[in-house]
């Protein structure tokens, strides 16, 4: 991070994550499209980078795998990341990855795509 602002870094740190992202961010990003929501990927608030944005509200929706946000020290910087963008008027939605099972509920209300709709077991 030597010579980076934290901004700066936030910001080299989502382009170079967008290349690696997670099966569950890529399911979860075809269930944004599937729903018909606009957003953008790896976007960096401050000093944190969120996996999803809407661009059409003050919503992010972050994918969270039970393996490593389960760590205390990731429940610490999770909550840390919640209460930052919170302070700045954002919605925060997590997408667990041992809940996959409901995300369509709980993303669902967000658009009126997905109403009667029925999602494919894949996810």
């Amino acid at each position: 991070m030597a010579g980076l602002g934290r901004a700066r870094f936030a910001a080299a740190r989502a382009t170079a994550l967008g290349a690696t992202r997670s099966l569950a961010e890529r399911q979860a990003e075809e269930l944004l499209t599937v729903l018909g929501l606009a957003f953008e990927t790896q976007v960096p608030v401050g000093r944190w980078v969120v996996d999803f944005m809407l661009t059409d509200s003050r919503t992010v929706i972050e994918v969270q795998g039970t393996y490593w946000h389960e760590k205390p020290a990731a429940k610490i910087r999770d909550a840390r990341k919640r209460a930052f963008l919170e302070c700045l008027g954002y919605r925060m939605i997590e997408l667990r990855t041992d809940r996959t099972a409901f995300w369509w509920s709980e993303l669902c209300g967000l658009s009126n795509a997905g109403q009667g709709y029925i999602f494919p077991s894949t996810i």
